[in-house]
Order: C-alpha cells, then sequence, then structure tokens
C-alpha cells in the first residue's frame, strides 16, 4: 500500500480471482531488486529440480527396460509419477494396461485406440466418453511397434506429461528392439529347420526339439500352404509383407493349441502344424478349417482382392521324414485350384486325383485316357468340334438332357445329334455304371495333363 491506494477493493479481488490472477500486497516500503533476485534463484532452483527430476526419472525408465515384464513396470512409474492410468498396445493387438482396475475402461475404449493407431504418427489427444487420452507411437527401425496411450485429466498435454511419455516411449522401443531381436533370431533357426524338412533332408530330434519346445515324435502334422501373387511393389516391401503373413499365420496356429515352424519364401508360406492326433477320423479338419478361416478374416483376401491368394492343406503325417510329401500334397490341392478343376483345401478330400496327381508322366495313365477318349479327341481335332465338352457336362448331369442343354447353351436338337455322334465314336453303352466311371477319370486325367502338370500328345497315340 502506498500514497495513494490504501486498500485493494472487494472488486478488483474478485475480478482477479476470476481470472485466476495473483494479488500481492506490500504493507510496507522493500527492495524490488532484492524480489527479483529471490525470484530468479526460486525459478534457478526450480529448474535445477527439475533437470535433476528428469534425469533421474529418464534413468529409472532405462533401467525398468532391463527388468522383466519391463513394460509392466514402465507403465506402472507412469502411474506413479502421473497418477493415470496408462496402456501399451502392440501391433498384434496385445494390451499391457496398469493399474489393473483400468482393463475394462481401455476395453471400452479400444475400437477407437485401434481406428486413431493406424494414422497416428506423432502423439495425438482424442476424447471418448466424456474423459480425455492422449496415443503416442512406439517406434523402431523404421517401423511403428505398438502405441503408449494416457488417460489426462484435461484436454490439453503438460511438459511435464509430454516429458514422460517421450521417455517411457524411448525405454519401450529399446524392449521392442530386443524382443524383436531375440524373435528374428528364433525365426531364422525355424525356417532352417522348416526348408530342410520341406526339402526332404533328414533333421534329428534335438534340432526339432531346439527350435521348437514342446515338440515330441508323437506328434501328427500337416502343411498348411497358403499361396500369395506377388503384387507390382519392391523386393524389400513385399519380403516384409511375407513376415508380417507369416508372424500371423503363426499366431494363429498358436490360437488353436499346435505348434509350427513357417517358412516364407518368394510367393508363399508353408507352415508345418504339429497337433495331438484325434482318436475320430480326420477330427482336426474342423481346427484347420478354422485356421484356413482365420486367415481369410485377417483381411488378407481383402488385401489381394481375393483372387490371388489360394491355400493347401496336406493330409496328416507322424514321420518328419514325410514333411516333404506333406508339402506336395499341398501343392498339388493348389494345383487343381489353379485349373479350376476343384475349389478343395484338403488333400484329404480331392478324391480321385489322388491318383491322377500321382506322378508328372505317366504312360499308363496316357493310355488310359487315349483307350477311353481318343475317338472324341480325334474327332474334335480334326473338325473342331465340342464333343468331349458336351460329353464332360452330360456325364455331370448324370444323363439329364434339359439341364445339359442349357449349361452349354445350346438347343436340345443340336445337343441329340452331338450325343449321337458320341454315341457312333464310343459305342451305345457309353452310360453303363462301369464305362462311365471310366469315362469320368479319363477326362479329369486329361484336364490334369493338358494343364501343364503333364502334357498328352495325341499324336503319340495315333496309327
Amino acid at each position: 500500500m502506498g500514497t495513494h491506494v490504501k486498500e485493494v477493493s472487494s472488486e478488483v479481488l474478485q475480478f482477479a480471482d476470476a481470472h485466476h490472477f495473483p494479488v500481492i500486497v506490500f504493507e510496507k516500503r522493500i527492495s524490488f531488486a532484492g524480489i527479483i533476485q529471490d525470484l530468479h534463484r526460486m525459478i534457478a532452483s526450480r529448474h535445477y529440480q527439475s533437470l535433476r527430476q528428469m534425469s533421474v526419472l529418464s534413468k529409472k525408465f532405462n533401467e525398468l527396460s532391463l527388468t522383466a515384464n519391463g513394460i509392466l513396470n514402465i507403465l506402472q512409474e507412469i502411474y506413479k509419477q502421473l497418477e493415470t492410468p496408462a496402456l501399451f498396445l502392440t501391433e498384434y493387438d496385445r494390451m499391457h494396461y496398469y493399474p489393473p482396475a483400468s482393463k475394462e475402461l481401455y476395453k471400452r475404449i479400444y475400437p477407437k485406440i485401434s481406428h486413431l493407431s493406424m494414422a497416428a504418427a506423432n502423439a495425438q489427444i482424442f476424447s471418448s466418453e466424456g474423459i480425455h487420452f492422449v496415443i503416442m507411437p512406439v517406434k523402431g527401425l523404421g517401423q511403428i511397434w505398438g502405441y503408449l496411450c494416457l488417460k489426462l485429466k484435461t484436454d490439453a498435454m503438460d511438459a511435464y506429461t509430454s516429458f514422460i511419455m517421450e521417455h517411457a516411449v524411448l525405454a519401450i522401443s529399446q524392449i521392442m528392439l530386443r524382443t524383436k531381436t531375440m524373435e528374428e533370431n528364433k525365426r531364422v533357426a525355424e525356417e532352417e529347420v522348416a526348408r530342410k524338412l520341406l526339402a526332404g533332408k533328414d533333421c534329428e530330434q534335438a534340432e526339432m526339439k531346439a527350435v521348437l519346445p514342446g515338440y515330441s515324435a508323437s506328434l501328427h502334422f500337416r502343411v498348411i500352404l497358403f499361396k500369395v501373387t506377388k503384387p507390382q511393389s519392391g523386393t524389400k516391401e513385399w519380403e516384409e509383407t511375407l513376415l508380417q503373413l507369416s508372424a500371423m499365420m503363426k499366431n494363429r496356429i498358436k490360437k488353436k493349441g499346435m505348434l509350427s515352424l513357417i517358412s516364407a519364401a518368394k510367393d508363399e508360406i508353408a507352415a508345418i502344424c504339429f497337433f495331438k492326433k484325434d482318436e475320430q477320423a480326420n477330427h482336426d479338419l474342423a481346427t484347420f478349417s478354422d485356421i484356413h478361416q482365420s486367415l481369410v478374416q485377417l483381411s488378407i483376401k481383402d488385401r489381394y482382392n481375393g483372387k490371388h491368394t489360394m491355400t493347401g492343406i496336406s493330409k496328416a503325417y507322424k514321420n518328419t521324414a514325410d514333411v516333404c510329401r506333406a508339402y506336395d500334397d499341398a501343392k498339388k490341392v493348389i494345383f487343381l485350384q489353379q485349373i479350376n478343376l476343384l475349389q478343395e483345401i484338403f488333400y484329404d478330400k480331392i478324391g480321385i486325383y489322388q491318383i491322377l496327381l500321382l506322378g508328372e508322366k505317366n504312360e499308363y495313365v496316357e493310355t488310359f485316357i487315349y483307350d477311353q477318349l481318343g475317338p472324341v479327341l480325334e474327332y474334335d481335332a480334326k473338325m473342331n468340334a465340342s464333343l468331349l465338352t458336351t460329353l464332360e457336362v452330360y456325364l455331370k448331369n448324370r444323363g439329364r438332357k434339359k439341364e445339359t442343354a442349357n449349361e452349354l447353351f445350346i438347343v436340345r436338337q443340336t445337343l441329340y445329334h452331338r450325343l449321337e455322334k458320341i454315341e457312333e465314336l464310343l459305342g451305345y453303352q457309353f452310360m453303363e455304371p462301369a464305362r462311365r466311371l471310366a469315362l469320368e477319370t479319363a477326362i479329369l486325367a486329361y484336364h490334369i495333363y493338358q494343364s501343364g502338370h503333364t502334357h498328352f500328345n495325341l499324336e503319340d497315340y495315333q496309327l
């Protein structure tokens, strides 16, 4: 107070309070230079204490990153410093959170976090259910490995919270880097064993157990072959895509309680899946069908427009020496899909094709094709006709002429003329059960031979 102002009016105090403005009253003369010096000392001291506290906290985060359950310990330290729940969401949607009571909160807002995380390259504040949150990416090796999310007390983030998040993210990225390195070393070792087995090479049981803890010689296995058409992109990007698909595939197989060895190369991913064989025949087919469906649900097919992915699953084997045979089974299933003969994913269910695909060049099968279909094939080649297609559709429709004509988009009179010619070439008894079965088998074999698996040359059998 001075000569002209004896007291501060209540209106001024109310105005100051309304705007959170401090009012300091000096009742006697003081030295402003002394006040400024004291304030400078206080500010410098506080700044030093802040730097020291930040240094201690940074060191604390680094120490926690070296402990078991390091991510959880870091989240716990964040909660201790800020008294707010913390969450870490990994790239595969696995959640770490603290305190435990915050689980339900984060489960409720997870869809929004998941949506934001796809676009967040830096810290981002958002609201959900009237609560404010901040999300910050955890980066490493040019990739985003996950996201740290904190509940905020206001709609803004102060400098101290920002500092804690930045150093927590750095510590978590160090943990993720070590984890990624160990996972990569494990993946390389597993893939080396998988490639040996797929190539038909021997692999000792000790070597199997070293890369696949829990493996036992009593386990059965199937090979899942997932074939993907390589898009027009760079080799490095494609290799990264294959690794991501392999990781997702392994995760889905693990969720079904099975062990797996996975090899990814060029345009395919091969997974050797080990499981306990159920006493009920082919009971495991349902499990493998679920795995196939889960791969589809991962939007893999959407990513490749649904037309560029195929799956083949072998029959069950027990001896690892048969992995190469199982791999071949899966390739045969995919071959049938490629030539549009059969859209089946299980080798167990391809029926007669198991016999027709036994060998690359089988003169007995070729002779059988000519014995059954030779006259029709010769006539088609000479007259540029389509009797073979007519015969195939007629047999498929079990001799029903109306359905056959409709499927061939011809009138019945044209069909009658074709059937008369077929009967003339093959004999009138071609619809008897035994002959019909032979013709159907020969047609299937002919399609396989003409589709590149082998090649059938009609001239080799003509006189």
